[in-house]
């Protein structure tokens, strides 16, 4: 039995649906604010409470913020919600930018967070209450493209477009017989570009270096959303390990959409589902490469960073431990089931204002891009310093964390006779390789 968030409890068979049970009307759809009446349902037919709990919310409700446009960092979470998770009333609102989110973890306003891992460092290292519960977010950014001038033939191997099945050493949208893939020439287009008929042809660089390379020869800058996010500070430290260095500039996610659409911006390095709304909106766009790949290519290890997760009020931690501890249950368990589905299916899981918004298909195409899956964020302890240290270099100085950085910002794992799993041990983020992540 379960309770999805955009559904009322389903009854029993036989039964009708209990009035308690049906989510109570927001009084700001814009905020897209949905509660969670499930205490009679509880009693008949959805997941039992485990424990009595009382939060951030108007009526003592768990208080859940979450961000506007979020997939896979906030899918585990929603995946929790639908299962019954907390045993109770529940709001869940929605922060607009960085900075907003920053302000509700400094306040200490809410219970539980989805968002970004050096928002919720940073508000740590000032003081702010908030425990890391589990990495939710783990192959976001992707360099995206439009075409330069050059030669007739261009290179070999171009990247797909979007609509053509990757191929060659890229990996095509696992599952998906039409998705981008992240190399390999589109399908119907010859290798390099198409040539003109003055003798010169359009081409797409075929790696961020390359793409680097003919931003620097125009003198153009690479755009980077959102504004206030990590990716300005990634592409400073690829530069520094010897990588590509680009001109970048951070503006806000929906100004750089709009300026890849209208073809004033040549190239932007955005989040999905961000990438995938541009090659929607502009189909001379291509996907270069990865931030990720790019930056492991360089460090070594896996092509994948901890860029986002769930976070949780250290007092609503200290004063309800078992519902924190089986949130991180749900959300591991919600997150391989998602990984599972076929991406159109996993969709259906978003919520409805976001996939009306964007559409089915872009977050679809996004989710062949984006692994899904929850990790405890002690099982990422070491990932996590290196990437607050990546992200937000200003945590680190000397190049490792700050010896007052809070010690329990990561929560710990339960004791192991729980039998909870290190679910990062074997963790592959390749779509093209990892049958259960995307």
């Amino acid at each position: 039995m379960r309770c999805p968030a955009d559904n009322a409890c389903r009854p029993a068979a036989g039964t009708s649906v209990p009035a308690s049970c049906r989510p109570a009307t927001g009084p700001s759809p814009s905020a897209r604010t949905l509660a969670f009446l499930a205490a009679a349902c509880l009693a008949s037919t959805c997941a039992p409470a485990k424990e009595a709990r009382a939060g951030d919310g108007p009526k003592g409700e768990v208080l859940v913020y979450s961000a506007t446009g979020a997939t896979t960092a906030a899918l585990p979470l929603l995946g929790a919600l639908e299962k019954g998770w907390p045993g109770g009333a529940v709001v869940v609102e929605e922060w607009k930018n960085l900075d907003d989110l920053r302000g509700l973890v400094l306040s200490g306003k809410g219970d539980v967070w989805a968002g970004h891992l050096e928002a919720f460092g940073r508000a740590a290292a000032r003081g702010a209450g908030v425990r890391l519960v589990a990495v939710t977010a783990w192959k976001k950014f992707y360099f995206v493209s439009g075409p330069f001038r050059g030669p007739a033939g261009g290179g070999e191997g171009g990247p797909g477009r979007a609509g053509g099945r990757g191929s060659g050493d890229g990996a095509g949208a696992a599952g998906t017989p039409d998705g981008p893939g992240a190399g390999g020439a589109g399908a119907g287009e010859p290798a390099g570009g198409r040539n003109g008929p003055d003798g010169t042809g359009e081409r797409w660089p075929q790696s961020p270096g390359e793409l680097a390379e003919l931003l620097a020869a125009e003198r153009l800058p690479l755009y980077a959303a959102p504004q206030s996010g990590p990716a300005t500070g990634i592409l400073a430290r690829i530069a520094a390990m010897g990588g590509p260095s680009f001109d970048a500039r951070a503006l806000p996610m929906q100004q750089v959409l709009l300026e890849l659409a209208s073809g004033r911006a040549r190239a932007a390095l955005v989040p999905e589902p961000g990438a995938s709304a541009a090659l929607a909106r502009n189909p001379s766009l291509r996907i270069v490469g990865s931030l990720e790949d790019e930056h492991a290519r360089l460090a070594g290890g896996p092509g994948r960073l901890p860029h986002a997760g769930i976070a949780a009020d250290s007092a609503f931690v200290k004063e309800h431990p078992g519902l924190v501890r089986e949130l991180q249950e749900m959300m591991v368990q919600s997150a391989r089931e998602f990984a599972a589905m076929p991406p159109a299916e996993a969709v259906g899981h978003l919520p409805k204002t976001l996939r009306d918004a964007m559409g089915e298909g872009v977050l679809a195409e996004s989710l062949s891009r984006d692994p899904i899956r929850a990790v405890n964020a002690a099982d990422a302890a070491s990932e996590i310093a290196s990437f607050l240290c990546l992200a937000a270099s200003e945590l680190c100085p000397g190049g490792r964390l700050d010896p007052g950085f809070p010690a329990d910002f990561v929560l710990e794992n339960p004791p192991p006779a729980l039998g909870w799993p290190n679910t990062l041990d074997g963790m592959d983020t390749d779509p093209g390789t990892q049958g259960d992540s995307r």
